[in-house]
């Protein structure tokens, strides 16, 4: 639910911009949710319409497709600020978590012994706790590093697709820690870099080395590689979703075909496998979110545009 200072910041949004009709996003995790926080900012002369497709973040903002249905606002729950503007006026309201991190590494510090400068990363969830945290390393001897992301908005701030903010500050560091809940966004960490990366997992509460998993994912990285220098047809894949679209994708099909290689562009909203049947292609070039191999089986192989 919606605290008082969310519903004035969404109060004061509704009143700037004269909004009738309210477009309301937020992620899965808070889909059961959903209808209470609707009701939360419905009232007379104010009408809440929820935007039911899975959310993936604030790079996915639907601004062309709630705009057809007459919104004046998107209120987008659940991540902190990407875009300044859109076709539609957009308040973001930020979700934290007020797990005990510091309680956990406490148990665990030992897992830290062998390194003495750590870069440290969290999600929105849990940012507030990045002092907390910080001031724990330090009280046991630990040097720690914080850096700057380039599209997210707090320092230590880690996104799905933008690693930068322990990235631009690697060299600093002997390992990277981050803590959070699941698996992903330290394995987009691990994609990046070839320091040590530790996940602080607060779903059972311990501190796991990813050395394995940085290994399968560099191997991988290599056999991607080989497979599009070995391809003969490229299926260029785009997104509409403002945050993850790629402008420059006529420029990056003729780049390729000057290497001798036939390719096409095919764009859409979410990427599905489905949506690419009856095509014929050798491998997939995706230009829209990196992390898109990882949560969709394609039956062909897929590699990014960065790693070419």
């Amino acid at each position: 639910m919606l605290s008082p200072d969310d519903i004035n910041t969404i109060e004061k949004s509704i009143m700037k911009h004269n909004a009738k009709v309210i477009a309301l996003q937020v992620p899965e995790g808070l889909k059961t949710k959903v209808q209470a926080i609707a009701g939360q900012i419905e009232k007379p002369g104010v009408n809440v319409l929820i935007f039911a497709d899975p959310c993936f973040g604030a790079c996915d903002i639907p601004s062309i497709q709630m705009k057809s249905f007459g919104c004046d606002l998107i209120v987008h729950i659940g991540h902190s600020e990407m875009f300044k503007k859109q076709s539609l006026p957009i308040v973001y309201i930020e979700y934290f978590s007020d797990t005990d991190i510091a309680g956990i590494l406490k148990k665990e510090i030992n897992q830290l012994k062998n390194y003495k400068n750590i870069a440290l990363a969290t999600s929105i969830q849990h940012i507030k706790q990045i002092p907390k945290v910080s001031g724990l390393l330090k009280t046991h001897q630990k040097k720690v590093h914080i850096g700057k992301p380039t599209t997210a908005k707090y320092p230590g701030q880690i996104l799905g697709c933008d690693p930068s903010a322990v990235i631009s500050i690697q060299k600093k560091a002997d390992c990277i820690l981050y803590f959070g809940t699941g698996r992903f966004h330290a394995l987009g960490i691990a994609k990046k870099t070839e320091l040590p990366v530790f996940l602080l997992s607060l779903e059972d509460k311990k501190i796991h080395n990813l050395k394995k998993e940085q290994f399968t994912l560099q191997k991988k990285k290599i056999i991607r590689k080989a497979k599009f220098d070995d391809a003969k047809v490229i299926c260029i894949v785009a997104t509409t979703k403002p945050g993850q679209m790629n402008r420059h994708v006529v420029e990056i099909k003729n780049k390729i075909e000057k290497k001798g290689k036939r390719a096409f562009i095919a764009i859409m909203d979410v990427i599905k496998p489905e949506n690419l049947l009856g095509m014929d292609y050798d491998i997939i070039l995706n230009t829209a979110c990196p992390r898109i191999e990882e949560d969709v089986v394609f039956k062909k192989p897929i590699i990014n545009v960065e790693e070419i």
